[in-house]
């Protein structure tokens, strides 16, 4: 058994020995090393979706890893998958092209029903343009998709490129909004309309980055080959000059949101301008920082959450060494409907919180893909791309779900084979009643991997769960308010709140234990968001507050 597998299984059986139950490979003769490896009544009772990046199948498994339902594709994936409402399956596919050859290639999205009907498939390539890595459905029915946009070095230099550190095509991104019904494509937003260089003055956008951080500096990670600041090597991978692997949009504002491996950094635009109006994680990219600002290594899946942004920090040639983080960035503003200030220093915040693991773990650690998604309560699921690895844990840290992908370009693989090109870009868990999975047929069949026993496993139906904690964990009352709030957290430890008005400003903040107090009388009317953390659940919960005119 692996060190990591045993400090999976020692975090697993405490509190009173649960796990025991659920601990598969215990029964069996041997060791697994695909599938369930470990659940726990601790994890979230859900059904698990993943697309292995060399198969042309879908996966959707329950805890105990036995199939559920699967989808069958003419296309790997390119790369995401998500369910939809209804059972709906969303999903990127790979389309070869000579002309793009960057990790994560794209170039059609499909969407199949329930019983694995092709419903409906976009194609989102040609000779300039090429779909990528992440598709992020909105609440309409249209998705938001990421774009390769073609340029020679000619128009490249011309926009203020160094020649010496231009290969023959540079691809930079932009954003589409697409319906899957017509495939009608509406552009939203292109990089390439937001470049800033201080080479000529007798060229576009001639400025110093520093000056205009709302402006991507068109020689920053800049190579003619190799690769840049990005991983591979050769023409093709120095013409992927950002390579932004993932996309959101703020269920309320409306802000987009996309983070680049090249550049190490997430981007927060207004979707209506198209300015860049936050960035963060390599402020050295705008000029305004060192080397030693920078925060993100290659990270991927950035996404909004209450009280900022989520995302799996993967740490490829972080300075300490090689290992990977899922952080949280406080940004409240996002959730008053205002974005930061960053005046003539660098966006905050300094840091990031680090959420998993609680210590730096080489063994925790993925170079590319990868995600993580967090329940209600600061527990989350974290995939590891490279490795297939998926790793639940609870608000405290404790591993309580482990599961390998038993799948690779070969089909499934045996149990106690060593796990090897079983690779996903992320993982998703759904709940059978929420509206992905409601009303649909949930029995399960044999886990995917072959010669296991399928024994020793144990689901747990309506086991409380990270997710199922009580939403008046945290709270505020009265509100609306126009006098002292009284503030609520977890019993028996201290909780942090920090009060920010409509337009971001911190007016208040403090700790207390289980009960707390947050007086409100001398606060002009309007919408305060409250943040409430714990040092177990350091991902704020997020309350708005209604002052009410007096």
């Amino acid at each position: 058994m692996s060190g990591r597998l045993r400090r999976s299984v020692r975090a697993g059986l405490t509190g009173a020995g649960l796990a025991l139950a659920g601990l598969i490979g215990l029964l069996p003769a041997q060791t697994p090393t695909v599938g369930t490896l470990l659940n726990t009544p601790s994890a979230v009772d859900g059904y698990t979706l993943f697309a292995p990046t060399g198969a042309r199948t879908t996966y959707l498994v329950d805890n105990c890893g036995r199939l559920v339902r699967s989808w069958e594709s003419d296309h790997l994936p390119g790369l995401v998958a998500r369910l939809l409402p209804g059972g709906i399956l969303l999903r990127a596919g790979r389309i070869a092209d000579p002309e793009f050859q960057g990790g994560g290639l794209g170039g059609i999205v499909e969407r199949f029903d329930w019983d694995g009907t092709l419903l409906d498939a976009c194609l989102l390539a040609s000779d300039s343009v090429h779909a990528h890595h992440d598709v992020f459905p909105l609440p309409g029915g249209t998705y938001l998709a990421i774009q390769w946009e073609r340029h020679t070095a000619a128009e490249t230099i011309a926009r203020g490129r160094d020649p010496e550190l231009t290969p023959e095509w540079v691809w930079s991104e932009r954003v589409v909004e697409v319906d899957p019904e017509t495939c009608e494509v509406e552009v939203v937003w292109r990089v390439w309309d937001h470049l800033v260089q201080n080479t000529d003055p007798a060229l576009p956008d001639y400025g110093a980055p520093a000056d205009n951080p709302d402006r991507f500096d068109i020689n920053f990670a800049a190579a003619a080959s190799g690769g840049g600041m990005g991983p591979g090597g050769g023409a093709l991978a120095a013409a992927d000059w950002m390579h932004v692997n993932s996309v959101a949009q703020h269920p309320e504002s409306g802000l987009l949101l996309l983070g680049s491996r090249k550049w190490s950094e997430v981007w927060a635009v207004d979707r209506g301008s198209g300015q860049v109006v936050w960035r963060w994680g390599n402020p050295e990219a705008y000029g305004r920082g060192t080397a030693e600002d920078r925060r993100l290594w290659g990270q991927h899946d950035a996404q909004f959450v209450p009280g900022g942004v989520l995302l799996y920090n993967n740490g490829w040639q972080r300075p300490e060494g090689d290992y990977s983080t899922v952080e949280f960035i406080a940004v409240p503003e996002f959730d008053g409907g205002t974005v930061p200030d960053p005046g003539a220093g660098m966006w905050g915040p300094e840091e990031a919180t680090v959420l998993y693991p609680a210590a730096p773990d080489p063994e925790f650690f993925s170079p590319n893909l990868s995600g993580v998604q967090a329940w209600p309560d600061g527990g989350l699921l974290a995939c590891e791309g490279a490795t297939g690895r998926a790793t639940e844990v609870d608000a405290a840290g404790e591993v309580v779900w482990s599961y390998v992908v038993p799948v690779n370009g070969d089909g499934p693989m045996a149990q106690g084979a060593v796990p090897a090109g079983n690779s996903a870009f992320r993982m998703y868990r759904y709940r059978a009643d929420g509206p992905e999975l409601a009303g649909r047929d949930l029995t399960p069949g044999a886990p995917i991997e072959t010669g296991g026993s399928g024994t020793g496993c144990t689901t747990y139906p309506g086991a409380a769960g990270a997710a199922e904690v009580e939403a008046e964990a945290f709270g505020a009352f009265p509100n609306p308010a126009s006098g002292p709030v009284t503030l609520w957290g977890p019993a028996g430890v201290r909780t942090r709140f920090s009060v920010f008005d409509a337009a971001g400003k911190q007016v208040d903040r403090g700790s207390f234990e289980a009960v707390g107090q947050w007086d409100a009388a001398a606060a002009s009317p309007g919408v305060y968001t409250v943040l409430l953390a714990t040092d177990a659940q350091p991902m704020p919960r997020a309350v708005a507050v209604l002052v009410a005119p007096r």
